[in-house]
């Protein structure tokens, strides 16, 4: 959900500081999302791993 929603806010982008600035937020939380859930990705199943995977492919990061 996190990703969907800076990949909504990337749309939006230019419509007002208060936009760009909550684009910023969300993605700075998908990085730590990312993250955190990276470096557990040995417990995650294939489908976790998959949707981590395609989360940090939108958030522009390397898992």
């Amino acid at each position: 959900m996190l990703a969907r929603s800076v990949l909504l806010y990337r749309r939006l982008a230019g419509l007002g500081p208060a936009v760009d600035s909550r684009h910023e937020m969300l993605l700075g939380s998908a990085h730590q999302a990312v993250d955190a859930l990276g470096a557990h990705a040995d417990k995650l199943t294939a489908h976790g791993r998959q949707m981590l995977a395609e989360c940090a492919d939108h958030i522009g990061v390397a898992v």
